[in-house]
């Protein structure tokens, strides 16, 4: 008797195939968030620093008004904090945001591709489930046909014993 092929192989291995493409995409995509993480990180410590070098100046600023300096003094001081610091504050401020931003679309891409590979998995499961079942059929199939081919045996061996006794 011949061992039957299962009729949907080409369509798992497609399936299989997908899955797989599908677990390279989330790979590479929680690859991507966590790098947009790491960098958000970076650009808050940036960010930090450069709130912790203002306050440094504030504080110098605030110790040179009590030693007593020259009004012109305090003034180029104050101008200093209020231009640049403030400029690379907000340069530093929009980094982060921006970054806030990538990270959150990183984050739903992450998301997306999950479900993604969840629904492939599904499809593949739902195949090999088909597979199973097809399984079972065809090893009912196979023992009617062989109970079948017993009986077709039984009754020409039956039919040769009572032809060799009438004889």
């Amino acid at each position: 008797m011949k061992k039957r092929k299962y009729p949907l192989s080409q369509i798992e291995e497609i399936k299989k195939r997908r899955l797989e493409d599908a677990e390279k995409k989330l790979r590479e995509k929680r690859e991507e968030f966590d790098a947009a993480e790491k960098d958000l990180e970076e650009k808050k410590k940036a960010l930090n620093a450069t709130q912790a070098i203002k306050l440094e100046m504030i504080e110098k600023y605030y110790e040179d008004i009590k030693k007593g300096t020259t009004s012109i003094e305090m003034e180029r001081h104050d101008s200093y904090i209020r231009e640049v610091m403030n400029v690379k504050l907000a340069e530093e401020k929009k980094k982060v945001d921006d970054q806030k931003k990538v990270v959150k679309e990183a984050a739903l891409a992450l998301e997306k591709a999950r479900e993604e590979r969840l629904k492939k998995n599904q499809e593949l499961e739902k195949i090999h489930i088909h597979k199973k079942e097809w399984k079972k059929e065809m090893k009912k199939e196979m023992r009617l046909e062989e109970a079948g081919v017993s009986d077709e045996l039984g009754t020409s061996m039956h039919a040769r014993k009572m032809k060799k006794g009438k004889r």
